[in-house]
C-alpha cells in the first residue's frame, strides 16, 4: 500500500489503503476484506473464510480445489442471497467508515491528512457495489 491508516470503528481495527494507481483495499478486523480497482469497482471479497473475485461484472466464489501439484481456486457462480450478504456486509462497514471522525484514523507514516483528502474523495458513490470486469487491479 502506497497510503494507509487506521481506525477503531465499532470496535473493530479497519485498516484502509489506497495504492499509486488509486486501487483500494478495506480490511474490517480480519474479515471481510474488500479490494477494489482504480475505478472503484469491486474485484474481490474475502468473507467468512471465503474467496471471491469479480468475473465478467458479476461475484464469483474462488472454490479450492486440491490438486496431486497444487491448489487450484475454481470460479463458481453464488447465489442471489449470497451476493445481498455480501452487499449488505458492504453498506454497513461503509455507513461505519463514512461516520468515524477523521481525527480517529492514525497513519503509521504519519500521512493521515492526504490519507484523509484521498479516503474523502474516493468514498462518495460507493455504498452500492459495482463489480469489476475482473478480480485483476
Amino acid at each position: 500500500m502506497s497510503l494507509r491508516c487506521a481506525a477503531m470503528v465499532g470496535g473493530t481495527r479497519v485498516v484502509i489503503g489506497f495504492r499509486s494507481g488509486g486501487q483500494a483495499s478495506i480490511y474490517c478486523g480480519e474479515e471481510p476484506v474488500f479490494q477494489f480497482n482504480g475505478s472503484g469497482e469491486l474485484r474481490r471479497v474475502y468473507d467468512q473464510g471465503q474467496r471471491y473475485a469479480a468475473d465478467a461484472g458479476r461475484l464469483v466464489h474462488l472454490q479450492r480445489i486440491a490438486k496431486v501439484s497444487r491448489l487450484q481456486l475454481v470460479p463458481q457462480p453464488i447465489s442471489g442471497e449470497r451476493f445481498e450478504e455480501i452487499a449488505a456486509s458492504w453498506r454497513d462497514w461503509y455507513a461505519r467508515i463514512c461516520q468515524t471522525d477523521d481525527s480517529r484514523w492514525l497513519s503509521p507514516d504519519g500521512d493521515a491528512a492526504l490519507f484523509l483528502q484521498r479516503l474523502n474523495a474516493w468514498l462518495p458513490g460507493k455504498a452500492d457495489l459495482v463489480i469489476a470486469s475482473t478480480a485483476n487491479a
